[in-house]
């Protein structure tokens, strides 16, 4: 029984394992996508930059815009299953302009402006 036991958890373990090996795993609002760590550190910037208004909502649509064209162009390239090393190579470079993007856009100094909204229990809104 042990045995059995120890056999199917190490399967288990081996079917894991091979599925993050590329570094890549399924989650965030991609759905079918398979998301990079980059990728989510990336979305992860942008929502933190707006939370603390380091980022205006206009410039996070924009940045928002350019990580959904990059998974565009990631859906057109595994259309045909696989990516070639041009294909790999256009999305990094597309990623890295992204994360330039993202850095420039959170330190222009373009802040969002708090308001004092006292309809809602006295708040601040950002």
């Amino acid at each position: 029984m042990k045995t059995a036991q120890t056999l199917i958890a190490a399967a288990l373990l081996a079917v894991a394992g091979s599925s993050f090996a590329d570094g890549r795993w399924h989650g965030g609002r991609h759905g079918d996508l398979l998301q990079t760590p980059q990728e989510h550190r990336q979305e992860q910037q942008i929502r933190e930059g707006l939370r603390r208004g380091e980022l205006t909502r206009q410039e996070a649509r924009m940045l928002q815009r350019q990580q959904d064209r990059i998974d565009a162009f990631e859906r057109r390239f595994l259309a045909d299953g696989r990516l070639d090393r041009h294909e790999r190579q256009r999305l990094q470079e597309l990623r890295r302009e992204a994360a330039r993007d993202i850095q420039r856009e959170r330190h222009d100094r373009e802040m969002r402006v708090a308001r004092y909204d006292g309809a809602y229990g006295g708040r601040w809104v950002y």
